[in-house]
C-alpha cells in the first residue's frame, strides 16, 4: 500500500492491487478488499486500462456477498465471467456464487 501511495501510476500498480485486494479479503477485511479494488478499477478506468483478468472481479463479488451487498456482487460475478475463459480456475464457482446473489437481491 505504501508502494503504491509514492508511485501510483507504478507498472506492477495492478498486480499490487490485485494481491492487496486478496490480502485483505483473507484477512476478513471485506469493506478494505472492495475499497482496494475501487480504487484499481477507477485507476484503470482514468488511464483507459480496462481490468482484463476475471479474477479481480471474483474477489470483488466474494468480498460484496460476505457484506450481503447481493447485486453488487453479482455484477461482479457477471463481469468475472464475461472476462474469463471457459477453462478458468474456479468458474464454476463463480457461475454458482452468481446465481446465489441474484437470488439473495431478489428477497
Amino acid at each position: 500500500n505504501t508502494a503504491l501511495q509514492f508511485n501510483p501510476y507504478h507498472p506492477w500498480a495492478v498486480t499490487v492491487h490485485y494481491r492487496l485486494a486478496k490480502s485483505q479479503y483473507q484477512q476478513g477485511n471485506y469493506a478494505g478488499a472492495v475499497t482496494v479494488i475501487q480504487r484499481m478499477i477507477d485507476q484503470a478506468g482514468a488511464e483507459s486500462s480496462p481490468i482484463t483478468d476475471y479474477r479481480v472481479y471474483d474477489i470483488l463479488g466474494n468480498a460484496l456477498f460476505a457484506l450481503e451487498r447481493y447485486p453488487e456482487a453479482a455484477e461482479a460475478y457477471q463481469a468475472a465471467m464475461s472476462l474469463a475463459q471457459e477453462s478458468a480456475e474456479g468458474l464454476d464457482k463463480i457461475k454458482l456464487y452468481y446465481h446465489f446473489s441474484r437470488q439473495l437481491a431478489q428477497g
